[in-house]
């Protein structure tokens, strides 16, 4: 399957994978606002700092992409600007979100930060099942040969070998993971650390992520390692670290106001 443009208006084409970029944004930015409003939260404040966000995280996402295959676009240098056409890595748009994630919580209470992080979280989840669904289309993020019965084509290379569909592996089951987190996030939101859904978030997506890494074609690596598997490993290590250092401060704030 390979839809790359998904409608076209006299010479204007509208790229499937930009879309569904937009479509993951609006979703999980949605469903922030009903978090949001949940928890008493300012939405506004996060609306007004949208634009910067998007536009830090495509940026992140693209100069990552491009340094993971620096190889090809030190010769195509204008092509390191088509973003459109695919190429975003999640993880450089993680670290952008992340860096500027700290200016915009910097004036909130400090539980009021970490609501907003659970919230994020699962945006975050409901976001990237979404956007994978983009890369399936567009042919991007291909998986390694298969003989599976649901292996597919890739349009994009158009070589005709049957493959993993590794984007609709990481759309179901970051999808899955975000029920998950959801559910335990109604039933036992009030009761468990906050903090807890953002960090169990986390680690979920990069879990999914590192497991689905070994079905996907790559050409990064470090050392005999996947580029993807490393970084995922170090998120999650992190992860576990920040959650384990923060915990007394935010059990401390666990009935508290602000």
């Amino acid at each position: 399957m390979y839809y790359p443009v998904l409608l076209k208006i006299g010479s204007v084409s509208l790229y499937t994978y930009g879309i569904f970029i937009v479509l993951a944004f609006l979703i999980s930015g949605l469903f922030i606002l009903w978090e949001a409003k949940k928890k008493k939260l300012d939405f506004s404040r996060l609306l007004n700092f949208s634009p910067y966000l998007i536009i830090g995280v495509m940026v992140g996402a693209r100069i990552y992409y491009v340094l993971q295959h620096l190889s090809y676009y030190k010769d195509h240098l204008l092509e390191t600007f088509y973003f459109w056409q695919g190429g975003l890595s999640m993880y450089g748009g993680v670290i952008a979100a992340f860096l500027l994630l700290l200016i915009f919580l910097r004036k909130e209470g400090k539980k009021q930060r970490w609501q907003w992080l659970n919230a994020l979280g699962m945006g975050f989840l409901l976001g990237s099942a979404v956007g994978r669904i983009g890369c399936f289309l567009n042919g991007c993020c291909f998986g390694e040969e298969s003989n599976l019965p649901w292996a597919v084509t890739n349009g994009f290379l158009n070589d005709g070998v049957l493959r993993h569909p590794t984007q609709l592996y990481e759309a179901i089951f970051y999808f899955l993971s975000f029920v998950v987190v959801f559910l335990i996030s109604s039933k036992w939101g009030r009761k468990i650390t906050v903090g807890t859904i953002f960090f169990l978030s986390i680690f979920l997506h990069s879990l999914v992520r590192f497991v689905v890494e070994f079905f996907r074609f790559s050409d990064s690596f470090i050392g005999p390692f996947k580029t993807a598997h490393v970084v995922t490993l170090l998120v999650i290590i992190l992860a576990v670290i920040i959650f384990f250092v923060t915990i007394k401060t935010r059990t401390k704030l666990k009935g508290a106001s602000k």
